[in-house]
Protein backbone atom coordinates (compact mmCIF):
# COMPACT_ATOMS: atom_id res chain seq x y z
CA UNK A 1 0.00 0.00 0.00
CA UNK A 2 1.17 3.31 -0.67
CA UNK A 3 2.38 5.24 2.42
CA UNK A 4 -0.68 8.04 3.14
CA UNK A 5 -0.02 11.65 1.69
CA UNK A 6 -0.86 14.67 3.39
CA UNK A 7 -3.19 17.41 1.44
CA UNK A 8 -2.63 20.73 2.12
CA UNK A 9 -6.10 23.13 1.43
CA UNK A 10 -5.17 25.93 -1.37
CA UNK A 11 -8.17 27.34 -1.04
CA UNK A 12 -12.31 27.40 -0.28
CA UNK A 13 -14.72 29.36 -2.73
CA UNK A 14 -17.91 31.08 -1.25
CA UNK A 15 -19.75 31.79 -2.97
CA UNK A 16 -19.10 30.41 -6.79
CA UNK A 17 -19.98 29.53 -10.44
CA UNK A 18 -18.85 26.24 -11.77
CA UNK A 19 -19.35 26.68 -15.29
CA UNK A 20 -17.62 23.73 -16.86
CA UNK A 21 -14.11 22.36 -16.50
CA UNK A 22 -11.38 24.75 -16.46
CA UNK A 23 -14.20 27.60 -15.87
CA UNK A 24 -15.51 29.14 -12.61
CA UNK A 25 -15.55 32.54 -10.84
CA UNK A 26 -15.97 32.83 -6.99
CA UNK A 27 -15.04 34.90 -3.99
CA UNK A 28 -11.25 32.79 -2.79
CA UNK A 29 -10.70 32.72 0.61
CA UNK A 30 -6.72 30.79 1.23
CA UNK A 31 -6.61 31.24 5.13
CA UNK A 32 -8.45 31.63 8.13
CA UNK A 33 -8.05 35.00 9.03
CA UNK A 34 -8.80 36.46 5.44
CA UNK A 35 -12.27 38.59 6.28
CA UNK A 36 -13.37 39.07 3.14
CA UNK A 37 -12.94 36.83 -0.44
CA UNK A 38 -11.04 38.11 -3.48
CA UNK A 39 -13.07 37.71 -6.38
CA UNK A 40 -10.65 34.74 -8.35
CA UNK A 41 -11.93 33.97 -11.92
CA UNK A 42 -10.34 30.99 -14.71
CA UNK A 43 -11.53 30.71 -17.91
CA UNK A 44 -14.58 33.36 -18.22
CA UNK A 45 -15.06 36.26 -20.43
CA UNK A 46 -13.64 38.59 -17.86
CA UNK A 47 -10.12 37.83 -18.05
CA UNK A 48 -10.16 36.32 -21.99
CA UNK A 49 -8.45 38.52 -24.40
CA UNK A 50 -10.67 37.48 -27.47
CA UNK A 51 -13.66 40.04 -26.46
CA UNK A 52 -13.69 44.02 -26.23
CA UNK A 53 -12.90 45.55 -23.07
CA UNK A 54 -16.59 46.50 -22.45
CA UNK A 55 -17.64 42.57 -22.49
CA UNK A 56 -14.52 42.04 -19.42
CA UNK A 57 -15.95 45.24 -17.44
CA UNK A 58 -19.85 44.01 -17.53
CA UNK A 59 -18.63 40.39 -16.39
CA UNK A 60 -16.47 41.24 -14.10
CA UNK A 61 -19.28 43.83 -12.12
CA UNK A 62 -22.09 41.79 -12.65
CA UNK A 63 -19.96 38.93 -10.80
CA UNK A 64 -18.93 41.23 -8.07
CA UNK A 65 -22.29 42.42 -7.79
CA UNK A 66 -23.85 38.87 -7.52
CA UNK A 67 -21.39 37.72 -5.03
CA UNK A 68 -21.12 40.63 -2.48
CA UNK A 69 -24.83 41.11 -2.71
CA UNK A 70 -26.62 38.42 -3.72
CA UNK A 71 -29.42 40.92 -5.44
CA UNK A 72 -30.47 39.97 -9.38
CA UNK A 73 -32.14 43.31 -9.31
CA UNK A 74 -29.13 44.99 -9.25
CA UNK A 75 -27.10 43.35 -11.82
CA UNK A 76 -30.14 43.52 -13.99
CA UNK A 77 -30.11 47.56 -13.35
CA UNK A 78 -26.72 47.49 -13.92
CA UNK A 79 -26.87 45.32 -17.08
CA UNK A 80 -30.17 47.17 -18.81
CA UNK A 81 -28.39 50.67 -18.30
CA UNK A 82 -24.73 49.44 -20.09
CA UNK A 83 -26.90 48.30 -23.08
CA UNK A 84 -28.70 51.45 -22.72
CA UNK A 85 -25.51 53.72 -22.64
CA UNK A 86 -24.71 51.84 -25.71
CA UNK A 87 -27.44 52.35 -27.75
CA UNK A 88 -27.69 55.86 -27.05
CA UNK A 89 -23.87 56.80 -28.20
CA UNK A 90 -22.73 57.38 -25.00
CA UNK A 91 -20.03 54.36 -24.69
CA UNK A 92 -16.57 55.04 -25.28
CA UNK A 93 -15.36 53.51 -29.40
CA UNK A 94 -12.40 52.31 -27.09
CA UNK A 95 -14.08 49.62 -25.26
CA UNK A 96 -15.49 48.05 -27.65
CA UNK A 97 -12.37 47.44 -30.28
CA UNK A 98 -11.87 43.92 -31.00
CA UNK A 99 -8.52 42.45 -30.91
CA UNK A 100 -8.29 39.27 -32.46
CA UNK A 101 -4.74 36.86 -34.08
CA UNK A 102 -4.66 37.07 -37.79
CA UNK A 103 -2.56 34.30 -39.53
CA UNK A 104 -2.43 35.57 -43.11
CA UNK A 105 -1.80 32.75 -45.59
CA UNK A 106 -3.23 29.99 -43.62
CA UNK A 107 -6.88 30.32 -44.65
CA UNK A 108 -8.85 28.37 -47.15
CA UNK A 109 -9.50 31.27 -49.17
CA UNK A 110 -9.96 34.90 -48.98
CA UNK A 111 -13.53 35.18 -48.29
CA UNK A 112 -13.44 32.68 -45.79
CA UNK A 113 -11.04 34.38 -43.74
CA UNK A 114 -12.25 35.86 -40.03
CA UNK A 115 -13.21 39.47 -39.90
CA UNK A 116 -10.06 40.19 -38.25
CA UNK A 117 -8.28 38.93 -40.95
CA UNK A 118 -10.33 40.89 -43.69
CA UNK A 119 -9.38 44.06 -41.68
CA UNK A 120 -5.50 42.86 -42.29
CA UNK A 121 -5.87 42.01 -45.84
CA UNK A 122 -7.84 45.83 -46.37
CA UNK A 123 -4.60 47.02 -44.73
CA UNK A 124 -2.21 45.36 -46.42
CA UNK A 125 -4.17 46.69 -50.30
CA UNK A 126 -3.50 50.06 -48.89
CA UNK A 127 0.13 50.09 -47.65
CA UNK A 128 2.35 46.65 -48.47
CA UNK A 129 4.35 47.28 -45.68
CA UNK A 130 1.37 47.48 -43.34
CA UNK A 131 1.12 43.38 -42.92
CA UNK A 132 0.82 41.65 -39.36
CA UNK A 133 2.80 39.15 -38.05
CA UNK A 134 1.73 35.71 -37.73
CA UNK A 135 -0.15 35.67 -35.01
CA UNK A 136 -0.41 39.28 -34.01
CA UNK A 137 -3.90 40.66 -32.53
CA UNK A 138 -5.67 43.16 -35.38
CA UNK A 139 -7.79 45.75 -33.81
CA UNK A 140 -11.31 46.16 -35.30
CA UNK A 141 -14.96 47.45 -34.89
CA UNK A 142 -18.13 46.30 -35.99
CA UNK A 143 -19.83 49.08 -37.57
CA UNK A 144 -23.45 49.35 -39.36
CA UNK A 145 -22.63 48.86 -42.56
CA UNK A 146 -23.79 52.11 -44.86
CA UNK A 147 -24.37 49.97 -47.85
CA UNK A 148 -25.87 46.77 -47.13
CA UNK A 149 -27.63 47.10 -43.76
CA UNK A 150 -27.66 43.00 -43.57
CA UNK A 151 -24.11 42.62 -44.55
CA UNK A 152 -22.20 39.52 -42.61
CA UNK A 153 -19.70 40.19 -40.18
CA UNK A 154 -16.64 40.17 -42.16
CA UNK A 155 -17.89 42.75 -43.95
CA UNK A 156 -19.20 45.25 -40.79
CA UNK A 157 -15.67 44.86 -39.56
CA UNK A 158 -13.62 48.37 -39.78
CA UNK A 159 -10.74 49.41 -38.72
CA UNK A 160 -11.41 51.98 -35.31
CA UNK A 161 -9.37 54.96 -37.32
CA UNK A 162 -12.20 54.74 -39.99
CA UNK A 163 -14.63 55.05 -37.56
CA UNK A 164 -12.56 57.82 -35.41
CA UNK A 165 -11.65 59.63 -37.93
CA UNK A 166 -14.06 59.30 -40.84
CA UNK A 167 -13.93 62.65 -43.00
CA UNK A 168 -16.82 62.83 -45.42
CA UNK A 169 -18.53 60.14 -46.99
CA UNK A 170 -20.95 57.76 -45.02
CA UNK A 171 -21.02 58.40 -41.39
CA UNK A 172 -20.27 55.07 -39.45
CA UNK A 173 -21.55 53.63 -36.40
CA UNK A 174 -21.22 51.18 -33.71
CA UNK A 175 -23.48 47.74 -34.11
CA UNK A 176 -25.09 48.54 -30.75
CA UNK A 177 -27.47 45.42 -31.95
CA UNK A 178 -24.17 43.19 -32.49
CA UNK A 179 -22.44 43.90 -29.66
CA UNK A 180 -25.25 43.52 -27.79
CA UNK A 181 -26.89 40.36 -28.71
CA UNK A 182 -23.52 38.51 -29.87
CA UNK A 183 -20.90 39.55 -27.27
CA UNK A 184 -22.60 40.83 -24.13
CA UNK A 185 -25.28 38.77 -23.33
CA UNK A 186 -24.15 35.56 -24.51
CA UNK A 187 -21.30 35.50 -22.47
CA UNK A 188 -23.50 36.71 -19.11
CA UNK A 189 -25.98 33.76 -20.02
CA UNK A 190 -23.02 31.54 -19.84
CA UNK A 191 -22.92 32.16 -16.06
CA UNK A 192 -26.36 33.44 -15.00
CA UNK A 193 -28.49 30.45 -16.74
CA UNK A 194 -26.71 28.56 -14.00
CA UNK A 195 -28.74 30.04 -11.59
CA UNK A 196 -31.87 30.05 -13.46
CA UNK A 197 -32.16 33.48 -15.06
CA UNK A 198 -32.55 34.68 -18.88
CA UNK A 199 -30.27 37.64 -19.62
CA UNK A 200 -31.72 37.57 -22.98
CA UNK A 201 -35.38 37.90 -21.18
CA UNK A 202 -33.99 41.38 -19.34
CA UNK A 203 -33.04 43.21 -22.70
CA UNK A 204 -36.16 41.72 -24.92
CA UNK A 205 -38.95 42.46 -21.78
CA UNK A 206 -37.82 45.10 -20.29
CA UNK A 207 -35.20 46.96 -22.40
CA UNK A 208 -36.35 50.67 -22.92
CA UNK A 209 -34.35 52.52 -25.25
CA UNK A 210 -33.42 56.73 -23.86
CA UNK A 211 -33.05 59.56 -25.82
CA UNK A 212 -29.66 60.32 -27.52
CA UNK A 213 -28.14 63.39 -26.19
CA UNK A 214 -28.70 66.61 -27.92
CA UNK A 215 -24.77 66.75 -28.20
CA UNK A 216 -24.97 63.42 -29.93
CA UNK A 217 -27.86 64.43 -32.03
CA UNK A 218 -26.39 66.32 -35.20
CA UNK A 219 -28.64 67.91 -37.58
CA UNK A 220 -29.45 66.00 -40.32
CA UNK A 221 -27.48 66.73 -43.77
CA UNK A 222 -28.76 64.77 -46.72
CA UNK A 223 -24.98 65.80 -48.39
CA UNK A 224 -23.60 62.18 -47.89
CA UNK A 225 -24.89 58.30 -46.91
CA UNK A 226 -25.96 57.55 -43.40
CA UNK A 227 -24.78 54.24 -41.92
CA UNK A 228 -28.05 53.98 -40.02
CA UNK A 229 -31.80 54.52 -40.47
CA UNK A 230 -31.91 56.48 -37.88
CA UNK A 231 -29.04 58.91 -39.08
CA UNK A 232 -32.16 59.69 -41.76
CA UNK A 233 -34.54 60.87 -39.58
CA UNK A 234 -34.66 64.61 -38.40
CA UNK A 235 -34.76 65.48 -34.59
CA UNK A 236 -37.92 67.00 -33.37
CA UNK A 237 -36.43 67.32 -29.62
CA UNK A 238 -35.54 70.77 -28.11
CA UNK A 239 -31.48 70.83 -28.14
CA UNK A 240 -31.99 72.41 -24.64
CA UNK A 241 -34.70 70.27 -22.91
CA UNK A 242 -35.43 67.22 -25.14
CA UNK A 243 -39.12 68.28 -25.17
CA UNK A 244 -40.88 67.15 -28.47
CA UNK A 245 -41.14 70.45 -31.13
CA UNK A 246 -40.48 71.20 -34.76
CA UNK A 247 -37.96 73.60 -34.36
CA UNK A 248 -34.33 73.77 -32.87
CA UNK A 249 -36.52 75.16 -29.63
CA UNK A 250 -39.16 74.38 -28.01
CA UNK A 251 -41.41 77.22 -26.72
CA UNK A 252 -40.32 76.87 -23.17
CA UNK A 253 -36.70 77.43 -24.25
CA UNK A 254 -37.26 80.02 -26.54
CA UNK A 255 -39.00 82.55 -23.53
CA UNK A 256 -37.25 83.85 -21.24
CA UNK A 257 -36.95 81.05 -18.17
CA UNK A 258 -34.54 79.05 -20.75
CA UNK A 259 -31.48 80.35 -19.21
CA UNK A 260 -32.32 79.27 -15.04
CA UNK A 261 -33.43 75.96 -16.03
CA UNK A 262 -30.02 75.19 -18.07
CA UNK A 263 -28.32 76.69 -14.96
CA UNK A 264 -29.96 74.26 -12.70
CA UNK A 265 -29.43 70.87 -15.07
CA UNK A 266 -25.52 71.81 -15.24
CA UNK A 267 -23.13 70.32 -13.53
CA UNK A 268 -21.02 71.77 -10.44
CA UNK A 269 -17.93 72.09 -12.00
CA UNK A 270 -19.64 73.94 -15.17
CA UNK A 271 -21.11 77.02 -12.53
CA UNK A 272 -17.83 77.51 -10.45
CA UNK A 273 -16.27 78.08 -13.91
CA UNK A 274 -18.74 80.00 -15.65
CA UNK A 275 -18.32 83.91 -14.88
CA UNK A 276 -19.79 85.96 -12.36
CA UNK A 277 -21.77 88.55 -15.06
CA UNK A 278 -23.35 85.05 -16.93
CA UNK A 279 -24.11 83.05 -13.47
CA UNK A 280 -26.00 86.60 -12.33
CA UNK A 281 -30.28 86.48 -12.91
CA UNK A 282 -31.27 87.38 -15.84
CA UNK A 283 -33.55 90.77 -16.13
CA UNK A 284 -36.79 90.36 -15.95
CA UNK A 285 -37.11 92.85 -19.17
CA UNK A 286 -34.59 90.52 -20.74
CA UNK A 287 -35.48 90.20 -24.60
CA UNK A 288 -37.54 86.68 -25.16
CA UNK A 289 -34.85 83.92 -26.51
CA UNK A 290 -31.80 85.90 -25.54
CA UNK A 291 -31.85 83.30 -22.19
CA UNK A 292 -31.92 80.52 -24.56
CA UNK A 293 -29.39 81.64 -27.10
CA UNK A 294 -26.69 82.35 -23.93
CA UNK A 295 -27.56 79.06 -22.70
CA UNK A 296 -26.27 77.30 -25.61
CA UNK A 297 -23.32 79.68 -25.32
CA UNK A 298 -22.93 78.42 -22.36
CA UNK A 299 -23.00 75.06 -23.49
CA UNK A 300 -20.13 75.61 -26.23
CA UNK A 301 -18.09 77.53 -23.75
CA UNK A 302 -18.12 74.47 -21.16
CA UNK A 303 -17.35 72.12 -24.07
CA UNK A 304 -14.43 74.60 -25.31
CA UNK A 305 -13.07 74.50 -21.96
CA UNK A 306 -12.81 70.91 -21.84
CA UNK A 307 -11.49 70.37 -25.41
CA UNK A 308 -9.08 73.15 -24.76
CA UNK A 309 -7.87 70.96 -21.40
CA UNK A 310 -7.58 67.35 -23.63
CA UNK A 311 -5.43 69.16 -26.38
CA UNK A 312 -3.27 70.81 -23.44
CA UNK A 313 -2.94 66.92 -22.39
CA UNK A 314 -1.83 65.55 -25.01
CA UNK A 315 0.17 68.45 -26.23
CA UNK A 316 2.48 68.35 -22.71
CA UNK A 317 2.64 64.30 -23.52
CA UNK A 318 4.18 64.81 -26.64
CA UNK A 319 6.43 67.31 -26.04
CA UNK A 320 4.90 70.10 -28.33
CA UNK A 321 3.82 73.26 -28.40
CA UNK A 322 1.68 72.67 -31.48
CA UNK A 323 -2.08 72.43 -30.73
CA UNK A 324 -2.89 70.13 -33.94
CA UNK A 325 -2.25 67.36 -31.86
CA UNK A 326 -0.74 64.44 -34.13
CA UNK A 327 -0.95 60.96 -31.64
CA UNK A 328 -3.44 58.85 -33.00
CA UNK A 329 -2.34 55.99 -30.41
CA UNK A 330 -4.95 53.47 -29.86
CA UNK A 331 -4.75 52.49 -26.10
CA UNK A 332 -4.83 56.33 -24.57
CA UNK A 333 -8.14 57.06 -23.27
CA UNK A 334 -8.06 60.85 -24.23
CA UNK A 335 -7.87 60.42 -28.02
CA UNK A 336 -11.73 59.14 -27.61
CA UNK A 337 -12.51 61.98 -25.33
CA UNK A 338 -10.52 64.19 -27.74
CA UNK A 339 -11.86 63.01 -30.73
CA UNK A 340 -15.70 63.30 -29.28
CA UNK A 341 -15.34 66.88 -27.32
CA UNK A 342 -14.66 67.98 -30.76
CA UNK A 343 -17.45 66.55 -32.91
CA UNK A 344 -20.15 67.80 -29.78
CA UNK A 345 -18.30 71.65 -30.14
CA UNK A 346 -19.23 71.10 -33.99
CA UNK A 347 -22.46 70.30 -32.74
CA UNK A 348 -22.94 72.48 -30.42
CA UNK A 349 -21.95 75.49 -33.04
CA UNK A 350 -24.59 74.06 -34.96
CA UNK A 351 -27.25 74.07 -33.07
CA UNK A 352 -26.50 77.49 -31.65
CA UNK A 353 -26.37 78.85 -35.30
CA UNK A 354 -29.71 77.37 -36.07
CA UNK A 355 -31.08 78.73 -32.89
CA UNK A 356 -29.83 82.30 -33.44
CA UNK A 357 -31.68 82.01 -36.88
CA UNK A 358 -34.97 80.78 -35.78
CA UNK A 359 -34.87 83.17 -32.80
CA UNK A 360 -33.82 86.04 -35.16
CA UNK A 361 -36.79 85.47 -37.82
CA UNK A 362 -39.36 84.82 -35.00
CA UNK A 363 -38.38 88.64 -33.69
CA UNK A 364 -39.21 89.75 -37.13
CA UNK A 365 -41.77 88.12 -37.72
CA UNK A 366 -43.11 89.65 -34.37
CA UNK A 367 -42.05 93.30 -35.46
CA UNK A 368 -44.20 92.89 -38.66
CA UNK A 369 -47.29 92.45 -36.66
CA UNK A 370 -46.79 95.44 -33.99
Amino acid sequence: NPQPMELELEKVYLPCLLVTKKRYAGYMYEHEGQAEGELDVKGVESVRRDGCPAVVKMVDKCLRLLFATGDLSAVKAYVLRQCDKLQSGRASVQDFIIASEVRLGTYASESSAPPAAQVAMRRHKCDVRDTPDLGERVPFVVVHSPNAPLARLKESARRPEELLFQNGGAKLELNAGYYILKRILPALDRLFSLIGVDVFGWYRLEMRRTLRTALDRAPTDRSYFKGTMLQYCKSEHCVLCDAQCKEVLCDSCAGTHALADFRAKTPADFRAKTPAHFRATMPADFAPGAPAALALRLRLRLLEQRHDALVRACMRCEGSHSRDVSCVSLDCPALYARLKLGRQQQTAIEHSARAERMLSLAGQSTSAFM
